[in-house]
């Protein structure tokens, strides 16, 4: 079975957690926790990313939102787009689809909301 876990930006303290999703509705609606091991935390719905189920060529675990560096020194975002994760190394509609194995050549250098100046040069 696919591993299914996310990971956001805590409200509280503004550091990343990562576990089972969670969307109140009713008096609570719009707000998005975290659940763990350890507690329940409400994060910002903004930063949250989906474990895409792959990792990286340093095996740390890609989530949506990461920002990548491959090989040849191309930078490039993991995005959810029509169904699938992909990498965007901003060439286009040329997406280098996860299943391809792109993120054997790739390592993690940071994210969209830690690190969005990684990707201004792009």
């Amino acid at each position: 079975m696919r591993e299914i876990k996310f990971r956001g930006i805590r409200l509280d303290n503004g550091e990343w957690v990562y576990g089972d999703l969670l969307h109140c509705k009713g008096d609570d609606a719009g707000r998005v926790f975290i659940k763990t091991d350890t507690g329940l935390f409400e994060v910002d719905p903004h930063t949250v990313g989906q474990y895409t189920g792959k990792c990286d060529r340093q095996q740390h675990k890609v989530y949506e939102d990461d920002i990548v560096r491959d090989e040849l020194g191309s930078i490039g975002a993991v995005i959810f787009m029509e169904g699938m994760f992909a990498v965007d190394f901003g060439e286009g509609i040329e997406l280098q689809e996860l299943n391809t194995g792109i993120l054997e050549v790739c390592e993690i250098i940071g994210n969209f909301f830690d690190n969005p100046e990684l990707l201004k040069n792009e």
